[in-house]
């Protein structure tokens, strides 16, 4: 097997990002063959060469085709492998060929819409990691009008278990006396979050859909429905 470098090796396996992998050098924390890594331009064969990362065996993932897809989640879905009440999981609505797929970040079981999941371990770093600063756009249907107040309050973020949220971007796609359907956009995501923001400024909501993750937009794509992702989603979502 031809050598790579390091950081893309490791990189590959969804634990650490590419940057993480060179700050591990520069603190001497990698070791090849029992050598400490002091050089950011080291090159290895994951099949022959022992790595170790802060002391530990690290086990390489080979080389792979890249597999990632798009899939509208239904409500009353769950996104997990196996669920302990027996709930409906993603994995009974996709295709066997799909079951090792991991999804990227989740969904809750009343929410429906964008989900992408993968194979490629540094994608789905990139996809969910803070620093990456992924827009994730969501659509609802409240119950109860909405106030400017309220929207400047979700605006600057709410307090939620102890935290204040990042700043969201809402825009009023329709608006009636006793409902409205917003526009979050959104670049963090804590569970229930959308949810948790709107009942802390009193809005009720009835109906959540995740629209766009980045560059990849639901667009037509049925309930249920599931498609790969383009060379130019993956290129803009930095994936070699």
């Amino acid at each position: 097997m031809n050598k790579e470098r390091i950081q893309k090796v490791i990189a590959a396996s969804g634990q650490f990002s590419r940057r993480a992998v060179e700050r591990l050098i520069e603190e001497r924390k990698i070791k090849v063959n029992g050598i400490l890594i002091t050089s950011k331009g080291v090159k290895v064969d994951p099949l022959t060469d022992h790595i170790q990362i802060l002391g530990k065996a690290f086990k390489p993932v080979f080389d792979q085709e890249t597999i990632a897809i798009l899939f509208h989640k239904p409500r009353h879905v769950i996104v997990t492998r196996k669920d302990e009440e027996n709930r409906k999981t993603i994995f009974h609505c996709l295709p066997e060929k799909f079951h090792t797929l991991k999804p990227v970040g989740r969904l809750d079981y009343n929410t429906q819409g964008a989900l992408i999941l993968s194979n490629d371990g540094e994608l789905i770093l990139k996809l969910t990691h803070p620093r990456y600063h992924l827009d994730k756009v969501y659509q609802i249907k409240t119950t109860s009008p909405v106030e400017e107040k309220m929207l400047k309050r979700l605006e600057r973020g709410v307090i939620i278990d102890g935290e204040r949220t990042l700043p969201a971007k809402i825009t009023v796609l329709r608006k009636h006396e006793t409902s409205a359907i917003l526009q979050f956009v959104l670049q963090e995501g804590k569970n229930r979050q959308i949810r948790r923001m709107c009942e802390t400024v009193g809005i009720s909501v009835k109906e959540l859909k995740r629209v766009a993750i980045g560059p990849v937009k639901l667009g037509s794509l049925r309930s249920g429905e599931y498609r790969y992702l383009t060379r130019k989603e993956l290129k803009i979502l930095g994936h070699e």
